[in-house]
């Protein structure tokens, strides 16, 4: 079920971007992009933050909402910020004008699906809602798991280009080939999917949303 509604969407985003034009749809993917590593950068600080703001109660929920809500909040305000830079479309040749547009539509549309697969890992449901990754190590959509390669891309851009400095030696990454890396890295043992897994497993169990503070 699950499978077929990812692969909707999919489908849908693809085909209506591909009648918005190469220019828009490059600047879309850019946006896109941007939010959602904005999103998973800053989502799990965010939940602990509020979790120690007498907050815990919701503890289930802050992850997904927090990972929604950045994502949202980032994506529109820099489609704002380039619709008023970038007033006027760039020209293409024809072919390469339709060619790409369908192109970069689908890209938009794989990195949409990967980024709302791996945040499914953080939501609030039972562990495999609606036929999702049966175990913790199955495939996802179709088998393709873009969520997996989403979140492969940001461990390795905050080894990278993107990394973030850390001074404090306990957040930084425990293995040895990260030892010189004075950086937070993202999941740096790729225990994400596992985390989070647990995470389903338990709050099956709890009798609501909430849980005792």
């Amino acid at each position: 079920m699950l499978n077929l509604i990812l692969l909707l969407i999919f489908v849908l985003i693809a085909f209506v971007l591909w009648f918005q034009g190469l220019w828009s749809n490059v600047v879309t993917l850019i946006n896109l992009l941007i939010a959602m590593m904005l999103a998973f950068n800053y989502f799990e600080p965010l939940a602990t933050l509020l979790e120690n703001q007498n907050m815990r109660s919701y503890t289930y929920l802050w992850d997904f909402l927090i990972l929604w809500g950045v994502f949202v909040l980032s994506y529109g305000l820099l489609r704002a910020a380039t619709d008023f830079v970038s007033r006027k479309r760039v020209v293409f040749n024809f072919w390469v004008e339709k060619i790409g547009s369908g192109v970069v539509a689908a890209w938009v549309a794989w990195l949409f699906i990967g980024f709302t697969c791996a945040s499914l890992h953080t939501a609030p449901l039972g562990p495999h809602p609606m036929g999702f990754q049966k175990t913790p190590t199955s495939a996802e959509f179709l088998g393709f798991s873009p969520g997996r390669y989403w979140l492969a891309f940001m461990q390795s851009r905050s080894r990278g280009a993107f990394s973030r400095g850390e001074s404090d030696g306990t957040k930084r990454s425990p293995l040895e080939k990260d030892k010189d890396v004075n950086a937070r890295i993202f999941d740096p043992e790729s225990t994400f999917i596992l985390r989070y897994h647990q995470r389903r497993v338990d709050f099956e169990q709890q009798p609501s949303y909430r849980v005792a503070p």
